[in-house]
């Protein structure tokens, strides 16, 4: 993963990384494993001992997926409310539960008949657009928070330059006062010395601050 995302410093962008790059796609794979495997099953007329093993450990995995993923979202929804309206996670797993159910009968014995294996297709299919829903609008939020964070850093480096600019300004106006309270002292003293140097000594420096050039 060369994007980092998975090391995202914000929890909550580092769960919603989660979700979407990780819990969601096994889940909607994992549904399409089951549902595949149940309707071919079921169409023609009874599963293998074999066949049954796979779909029984493919369920099995699914369902703690499932737990692992409610559990993240039931967790970002405490630590952040306004996800429980822009995301209605609880709605996206309710085709799924649908489905689960769908699964736990939808192998029948090898000897059985032909049945229609098209419910619980049509189940995973709907299960898996619930899904893809769920993971369109979490990204939709991590995109938000990506951005609000964008903006954010944006405006303190603004801040940072504003504040900067604004020292160095200051630093300026105090380097060209230093500048020329420097510069007249020198040329008064420059002045006053030329015009003894002339025999004249009638002049009266006036002294400006306290520094050596007003000293001598």
């Amino acid at each position: 993963d060369i994007s980092t995302l998975n090391r995202e410093s914000d929890p909550l962008s580092s769960s919603l990384v989660g979700a979407i790059a990780q819990d969601l796609p096994e889940l909607m794979a994992g549904v399409g494993r089951v549902a595949d495997l149940g309707g071919h099953a079921t169409a023609t007329g009874g599963a293998s001992a074999a066949t049954r093993r796979i779909v029984q450990g493919e369920t099995y995995q699914l369902f703690k997926r499932i737990e692992t993923s409610f559990d993240r979202y039931e967790k970002l929804m405490k630590r952040e409310p306004e996800f429980e309206k822009t995301l209605a996670f609880q709605a996206a797993f309710d085709p799924l539960n649908v489905f689960m159910r769908h699964s736990r009968r939808a192998l029948p014995a090898a000897d059985a008949g032909k049945g229609d294996g098209a419910p619980i297709r049509k189940a995973g299919l709907q299960a898996t657009e619930g899904l893809k829903k769920l993971a369109a609008d979490s990204l939709g939020q991590l995109e938000s928070r990506i951005h609000r964070r964008v903006a954010a850093e944006r405006r303190a480096v603004l801040l940072q330059l504003g504040f900067v600019a604004a020292c160095l300004l200051a630093a300026g106006y105090l380097f060209i006062c230093f500048y020329r309270v420097t510069r007249d002292g020198m040329s008064s003293l420059r002045h006053h010395l030329d015009q003894m140097a002339a025999g004249r000594l009638n002049t009266a420096p006036h002294a400006v601050g306290r520094d050596e050039t007003a000293e001598v």
